[in-house]
């Protein structure tokens, strides 16, 4: 009777431990990915086609937002973001690609500009969530101080790059992730200026994370393809620094 027990409880376990890692395995098909807009519209939703040909059965969500990822409270599983360094918590990151400020804008608006100084008597195009751009940039090149014409303000980077392809003032667009939008394609860079290194985009995830087979792959596949599109995006700006 106790034989019989006993491998009738071993079949039992062994059934639990296969239905349990069916059901783990069934769980990890589902990956939620925070992003901030610009990336999400240039860069994932043209590529993410390659990734789901290798993981057809992956369930992907996207959420686009310019605000802080939470990953205690939120239940997201990446996140993408422009920081300035790799966070020093618990979270694992990967760096993708580094980003250069410059100042964009239609050829008419170029025309007039010579220098930095110049900008005094345009309008600055800014975006709220990097509401510091601009004043950033100027104190970088040594116009602290410099008070332009006016200030245009827009929520997102689609409608600023908008308002400065029809001249109502200058953008700063970082590069070479800005080469990819289609309404940049008819902006310039008006004048040569040093390199302004605008923070670096990274996919953010749990450490303990890394062991679930989709967030690996996705992560793995993400900073691979970045880094080798980076490559072509600043090749496809390079002719465009100067007017």
């Amino acid at each position: 009777l106790g034989a019989s027990l006993a491998g009738e409880l071993t079949q039992s376990f062994g059934r639990m431990r296969s239905a349990l890692s069916k059901a783990r395995q069934a769980e990890d098909v589902s990956l939620k990915i925070s992003a901030l807009p610009l990336f999400t519209n240039v860069w994932l939703v043209p590529n993410l086609v390659r990734f789901q040909t290798k993981r057809p059965d992956a369930v992907i969500e996207i959420e686009t937002t310019n605000r802080l990822a939470d990953f205690a409270a939120d239940d997201i599983d990446i996140a993408i973001r422009n920081l300035t360094a790799p966070p020093t918590n618990a979270l694992g990151a990967r760096k993708l690609m580094d980003l250069y400020a410059a100042p964009l804008c239609a050829p008419g608006v170029a025309a007039r500009l010579r220098a930095p100084d110049e900008l005094k008597r345009e309008t600055l195009i800014h975006i709220s969530a990097r509401d510091n751009g601009w004043p950033n940039w100027l104190k970088a090149m040594g116009l602290e101080g410099l008070k332009p014409a006016g200030h245009l303000s827009f929520d997102t980077v689609p409608s600023a790059i908008e308002a400065a392809v029809q001249g109502r003032g200058v953008i700063l667009g970082l590069a070479p992730l800005v080469w990819d939008t289609p309404a940049a394609r008819d902006l310039v860079v008006p004048f040569a200026t040093p390199q302004y290194h605008a923070g670096s985009y990274y996919v953010l995830y749990r450490s303990a994370d890394l062991a679930r087979p989709l967030v690996r792959a996705f992560v793995e596949w993400l900073a691979a393809s970045v880094r080798a599109d980076a490559r072509r995006m600043t090749k496809l700006g390079a002719a465009r620094l100067v007017v």
